[in-house]
């Protein structure tokens, strides 16, 4: 803005012919609009351990926020474990996500995210799912092609399929169904979801770069949404979505079972 504004003014100065104004000036202006740039996130505060450091590390490349970590460190902590110990622990716990087991992570941080909703006093939000085999989206609720899920506002859809904090056995059916590969980094298009049109509005419309994303999602609609980028907030208690029938991930088609 500073540099936009100098700029006129040397403009304005040569057709009118009058002083430049003092380099002081100048150098003022473009200091005041440096200085309202917002400085960057302060880095997350390590443990002083090098062990427990690296178990922080670990956490939150699977995609777990801070404070979710900085719990988990502690709840291992207050079980008497520490340093080499303590991340060995934490290791157990991970398991081995790439080929889908979860050594009780999950239940943990499940069990984290309900204190921390309490303690923050985030609201509960409901939402109901249609899993492919669904037709239409007026479905009857005995209907098992469709199932609901509870979660926190806060929460992305991704998030409560990657980990179904406080969600329940909805969440569990939910994350079979999105596979979230890039850890909601909006780097794939894997949690792709079809919001009901009647809710469209209110979810919002994608931003470019996630429009960009969609276009590579399997069967993009014109309320397709990325599950990453689907925030939940208490005025979508209710939200309806539809789970597409594939999913695309690393140029293959991966279609769901009838």
């Amino acid at each position: 803005m500073a540099l936009r504004a100098l700029g006129l003014c040397v403009r304005r100065a040569a057709c009118a012919r009058v002083p430049l104004p003092a380099a002081a000036t100048v150098g003022r202006a473009l200091a005041a609009s440096f200085s309202a740039t917002p400085a960057p996130p302060a880095p997350p505060q390590l443990p002083a351990d090098k062990h427990e450091a690296k178990a922080y590390v670990l956490l939150v490349a699977l995609g777990h926020r801070g404070a979710v970590v900085d719990a988990v460190l502690a709840a291992l902590r207050d079980s008497r474990l520490s340093g080499e110990a303590l991340l060995g622990a934490v290791r157990g716990l991970i398991g081995r996500p790439e080929v889908g087991h979860d050594g009780g992570l999950d239940a943990l941080v499940a069990s984290v995210e309900q204190q921390l909703a309490a303690e923050e006093g985030r609201a509960r939000v409901r939402f109901r799912v249609l899993t492919p085999r669904a037709r239409g989206w007026d479905v009857d609720e005995r209907d098992p092609s469709r199932f609901e899920v509870e979660a926190f506002e806060g929460m992305s859809i991704a998030d409560v399929a990657r980990h179904g904090a406080g969600a329940g056995p909805g969440a569990r059916v939910l994350s079979e169904l999105l596979e979230c590969a890039c850890s909601g980094v909006m780097a794939c298009s894997t949690c792709h979801v079809v919001v009901a049109p009647e809710w469209f509005a209110r979810v919002g419309e994608p931003d470019e770069d996630e429009r960009d994303m969609l276009d590579l999602a399997f069967e993009p609609t014109s309320t397709s949404r990325l599950g990453c980028q689907v925030v939940l907030r208490a005025e979508l208690d209710g939200l309806v979505l539809r789970v597409p029938r594939g999913a695309n991930n690393m140029m293959d088609n991966i279609p769901f079972p009838d």
